[in-house]
């Protein structure tokens, strides 16, 4: 599976800084109770487990997997 990397875990997502890195936009959050968020607030602190929806051209998907996933 696929999961964000641990060292960005606790971070809010105006730290992770997505959209300024790599153009992608997150637009939707699944947390571990299985509730969706429709365009996160950037103050939103990432928890493990989130799922995060992202919208993006496919560079820009490349880049969010490179720089912020991990394979496990």
């Amino acid at each position: 599976s696929i999961t964000l990397k641990s060292k960005y875990i606790g971070k809010s997502l105006n730290q992770l800084e997505i959209k300024t890195t790599t153009g992608a936009n997150i637009i939707g959050i699944r947390d571990n109770q299985g509730l969706f968020t429709i365009n996160p607030n950037t103050d939103t602190v990432l928890e493990n487990g989130y799922k995060l929806f992202i919208l993006g051209d496919s560079f820009q998907l490349n880049a969010v997997k490179d720089i912020y996933l991990s394979e496990s």
